[in-house]
């Protein structure tokens, strides 16, 4: 591929995606990091509990409006089911390696203090592993706003064209 795209733990596991498939064939796919955290240790990522999926549904319902019944339970064993794929990948997946592809990262700037520390964190770290990166800096947008917005898919082709021309 040229470019792997994931938002937020799917970010995550394109990256590694990015950097096994660079060790396999020697060639660097461009990666398109949606919001995505970047561990700084061997991490233990636990699979999602069902009140957790439910508060994620619920932050999802603030941006997009209610869900029926039978799209939260899809939604619901969805979201349960792909954490628990993800968890069980990351949990086997080396410390955060180093990258000589070229990165994108999408931050949604907007939340809390903690939040905001620990996202400009993350992007320090990610800039000490990957040389050519480049940042974008979403501010009126949370995570989930960030997910959730139509205006994303704009934002994400411009960024992926611009990683691809530049190749």
């Amino acid at each position: 591929p040229d470019v792997i795209i994931g938002f937020s733990v799917g970010g995550t596991l394109a990256y590694y995606l990015a950097c096994e498939w660079n060790k396999r064939t020697h060639h660097s796919p461009a990666v398109c990091l949606g919001d995505s955290f970047m561990p700084h240790k061997a991490i233990n990522v636990k699979p999602l509990t069902t009140d957790s999926a439910w508060i994620v549904e619920r932050r999802m319902e603030d941006h997009i409006g209610e869900l029926s019944q039978t799209d939260r339970l899809t939604l619901h064993d969805m979201l349960l089911y792909s954490f628990s794929v993800a968890a069980k990948l990351l949990n086997s997946a080396p410390p955060f390696p180093s990258y000589d592809g070229k990165v994108a990262l999408i931050r949604a700037l907007k939340g809390d203090m903690k939040t905001k520390l620990l996202n400009k964190a993350n992007e320090a770290r990610i800039r000490m592993k990957v040389k050519h990166l480049t940042v974008t800096k979403i501010k009126d947008r949370d995570h989930f706003g960030l997910c959730l917005d139509g205006d994303l898919a704009i934002i994400v082709s411009d960024i992926v064209n611009g990683l691809v021309d530049n190749a």
